[in-house]
């Protein structure tokens, strides 16, 4: 078992660096100059005479006058200290004359070390272009909120899911069962925008009655990070209480079902009659042999729905007024500001990824089969 997670630990991270390179690259394809962005430039109108030296400061400033990666291909007579050499056009210049005049069938591998944007992308702390801001700062500020978000929202749908799956399969009066489960359908089938509405609508003011003004009002100023995060919870937490009860609420109806179905199937199987046979309970066959069988399918959708859920927490935080992940990512692209977008993508990706790597280990908990 340990020689099988060691694999997938090491496969994991090759992944992962894979797709940092991926999304370092679809970075530098985004529309947009960031030297100008940075120095809020917009237009041919706002440049002044200094433009040009303000640029290459900015562009030094921001690494970008770096090579791409720790390696590159160069033409055989290509100068290593080119990049030192003179203004940006002159560069361009004496680039393009080089590889005019040398033959490029042997290139020269050139070794550049940890002086390349890629590296710098990866560990050093980048800033927003649109505050100046640190983008670990902003993504840890915004984070505390996400996840906690997630994180209730999953244990819940999980909890009740599988408690009223449990309910609903041995719910003997199949009239009561049908009139449930077409109530749950009823609530998974409402898009969470528009029930989030409807709920933020009728229970958070008085205007409808003073019985319906039940939740606190929604909206959360982004919080400071010098207090710890469960202090910040701990005071803004209420506001998150009907963003939550959205989530699970939309979320029950697949989960109870997915339970309840499975746990069906598993009823007709042979080893619950042999195990009627040798005289055990119908409670206990259910607690220590269906029930953890029928757990594998939740642990593949849980698996998927916290990555999910971090990448689509979005329509909650924007109705709700939450400065999580999911709003500084909708704003930061439509600000264009990439380097603020893309490390939310890559811890996404890696969250996804510790997502997959626990359901595996679940997998040999739950069925001694695969162990």
């Amino acid at each position: 078992m340990l020689n099988s997670i060691f694999k997938k630990l090491l496969g994991g991270l090759v992944s992962l660096l894979l797709i940092s390179v991926l999304i370092f690259l679809l970075s530098k394809a985004v529309p947009g100059d960031p030297v100008n962005l940075a120095l809020g430039v917009s237009s041919e109108s706002e440049i002044n005479m200094n433009y040009q030296e303000e640029y290459e400061r900015k562009k030094r400033e921001l690494k970008l006058h770096l090579p791409y990666f720790y390696f590159s291909f160069l033409p055989y007579n290509f100068p290593a200290n080119l990049q030192m050499q003179g203004s940006l056009i002159d560069i361009r210049n004496k680039r393009r004359s080089l590889m005019e005049e040398s033959n490029l069938a042997f290139p020269k591998f050139h070794w550049n070390g940890t002086e390349n944007q890629y590296h710098n992308w990866l560990f050093s702390s980048s800033v927003s272009l649109q505050d100046g801001k640190p983008v670990r700062y902003k993504i840890g500020r915004a984070i505390v909120w996400t996840l906690f978000l997630v994180v209730v929202s999953v244990f819940f749908s999980y909890s009740l899911g599988i408690l009223m799956g449990l309910f609903l399969s041995g719910l003997s009066n199949q009239k009561l069962r049908s009139w449930l489960e077409a109530i749950l359908i009823a609530l998974y089938a409402i898009p969470v925008f528009w029930m989030a509405t409807l709920l933020l609508v009728f229970f958070t003011t008085s205007e409808y009655g003073t019985w319906t003004n039940i939740f606190p009002s929604v909206g959360l100023a982004p919080i400071d990070l010098g207090e710890p995060w469960y202090v910040r919870i701990g005071k803004f937490g209420a506001q998150l209480i009907l963003p939550c009860f959205v989530l699970v609420l939309h979320n029950l109806a697949f989960l109870s079902m997915l339970t309840k179905r499975n746990l069906d199937k598993n009823k007709r199987l042979g080893f619950v009659t042999t195990s009627k046979v040798f005289g055990f309970g119908e409670k206990e066959i259910i607690f220590k042999e269906v029930l953890p069988l029928s757990l594998i399918p939740l642990i593949t959708s849980v698996s998927s729905a916290i990555p999910s859920a971090v990448g689509g927490s979005l329509v909650v935080e924007i109705i709700f007024n939450i400065p999580g992940m999911g709003r500084l990512l909708y704003t930061s692209i439509m600000t264009y500001d990439w380097p603020v977008v893309f490390p939310i993508v890559l811890l996404i990706a890696i969250i996804t990824y510790i997502s997959f790597f626990l359901a595996d280990i679940l997998y040999r908990i739950a069925d001694p089969r695969i162990r």
